[in-house]
């Protein structure tokens, strides 16, 4: 059985990196156009840092911009922007724009536009807006078969059911990301996702533990031993999981993954 000190439980370390982005896009990869100049000095400040001089020059291409797609790619980049900035309001803002000319011209990638959405939502706190958009973004992502989506979507779908304590659902919404990320061959996508259900698996296990401890202080020694089992396995699998994250991941993921096994010690 696995050393077990609840005292090293780590709160919100249910967490997903977002495995997807459309990213900032230059409208020169769809076609050459007269404000072409202006979307090019954005993403250049922005790839510099410099949010505020990228979200100005984008907000002044959208002005001389006609073409909806290009506007819903601008849309997207100052999205991506106003989060760096910390400006999630008008992040999401952005982003139902983007939505809205993606739905009313039947074009764009719909799926990735909710997923980002839901992890803006997710780090708020806001878990059952979360879900409800991640649910949305898989469903298309599986018409579409999607793959990197869908790993993306079952991530963030995952972490937000186990942080409302759904643990049983984010195992299985996590299984399912595992099996896809093993057949991506992307060593990321696989140690992130070992991470996340790594960790679903290690709260899991400490909240039975815990709910064992209640039940031998009011005297029920049977729920006491169900309690006990199913921690210790939990936290077994944990351990597996996030061994092979750590194993598998390269750079950050193998540290993230490294740092929560220590978690487990």
């Amino acid at each position: 059985m696995l050393p077990l000190n609840r005292s090293k439980i780590w709160g919100s370390s249910l967490f997903f990196v977002t495995l997807i982005s459309l990213g900032v896009i230059n409208i020169e990869e769809v076609k050459a156009t007269p404000y072409q100049e202006l979307i090019q000095q954005g993403i250049a400040a922005y790839e510099k840092g410099n949010l505020p001089e990228a979200i100005a020059l984008w907000q002044e291409g959208l002005t001389q911009i006609n073409s909806p797609l290009d506007q819903a790619t601008i849309y997207n980049n100052l999205a991506l922007a106003y989060k760096q900035s910390g400006k999630t309001d008008l992040a999401i803002k952005s982003w139902e724009e983007t939505l809205k000319i993606y739905r009313r011209e039947k074009q764009g990638n719909v799926a990735a536009i909710l997923i980002e959405q839901s992890q803006v939502y997710a780090n708020l706190g806001q878990h059952k807006k979360a879900i409800s958009l991640a649910e949305e973004g898989l469903k298309i992502a599986q018409k579409t078969e999607d793959t990197v989506t869908l790993i993306a979507a079952s991530g963030i779908l995952g972490n937000a059911q186990a942080t409302l304590g759904n643990f049983s659902a984010a195992k299985q919404t996590l299984e399912s990301a595992l099996n896809l990320a093993r057949q991506s061959n992307n060593r990321n996508y696989l140690a992130t996702t070992l991470n996340n259900l790594g960790n679903v698996y290690v709260n899991s296990g400490f909240r039975d533990a815990m709910l064992a401890d209640s039940a031998i202080k009011e005297g029920d020694t049977q729920l006491a031993n169900n309690f006990q089992k199913t921690s210790a396995k939990d936290l077994k699998e944990a351990q597996v999981l996030l061994v092979e994250s750590a194993e598998t991941g390269a750079g950050f993921e193998s540290i993230k993954g490294l740092m929560n096994l220590y978690h487990l010690q």
